[in-house]
């Protein structure tokens, strides 16, 4: 087979088109492998093939660019919902409006206290579910509570010797602590075996 060879050619074409099609032509664009023969296409031909590969590049971008486009977005998050908040109301804790009157604030606080033992709150949650049902004077007490604390949150421990101050102070606690002792006497006098049972 002679040099001219019409399959020559085309093997020559096809090397140089596997080539041609890497990043352009120039000292940059990589050798072919050893041993193929190097012939110079005509210039015409090159800068068609050089024209088809770059045509073919922006095909391919505006193809992957448009792929993009239709992927949506990944979605904001939503926040969830704390559905105790809920829970805690339809299980009979009331709001709170911040009477004056110790005996209602005690029953208050006792249904608030069961619901939330029942729902099985943590002491960081029982904060928030318990002030989320004050309104009017009560609110606007726990604004100043927790302005009065700031930079720092309060704690359960400290709201609740707080609560006791403002809405149970300790007159009321000890005449109720009293009422229990004279109660719990009584009931020995009458009953002088009922410390047996309430001691085991």
């Amino acid at each position: 087979m002679s040099q001219g060879s019409p399959l020559r050619a085309q093997l020559h074409l096809r090397v140089q088109v596997g080539w041609i099609g890497r990043e352009g032509v120039g000292a940059d664009a990589p050798l072919p492998p050893s041993g193929a023969p190097v012939v110079e296409l005509p210039p015409a031909y090159a800068q068609i093939f050089q024209m088809a590969f770059q045509a073919q590049a922006r095909a391919r971008a505006q193809l992957l660019a448009q792929v993009q486009a239709r992927t949506p977005a990944p979605a904001p998050a939503i926040p969830t919902v704390d559905h105790n908040y809920v829970r805690i109301r339809k299980m009979g804790a009331t709001e709170f409006e911040g009477t004056l009157d110790p005996e209602v604030a005690e029953r208050w606080w006792e249904k608030v206290e069961d619901v939330m033992n029942l729902v099985g709150c943590t002491p960081e949650n029982r904060l928030k579910y318990l002030v989320s049902l004050f309104v009017g004077n009560a609110l606007i007490w726990w604004r100043s509570l927790k302005r009065a604390y700031e930079p720092r949150e309060i704690t359960w421990a400290e709201f609740q010797r707080e609560f006791d101050d403002k809405y149970r102070p300790k007159m009321y606690r000890d005449k109720k602590r009293m009422e229990f002792l004279n109660l719990v006497q009584g009931m020995s006098k009458q009953w002088p075996n009922m410390n047996f049972v309430l001691l085991h």
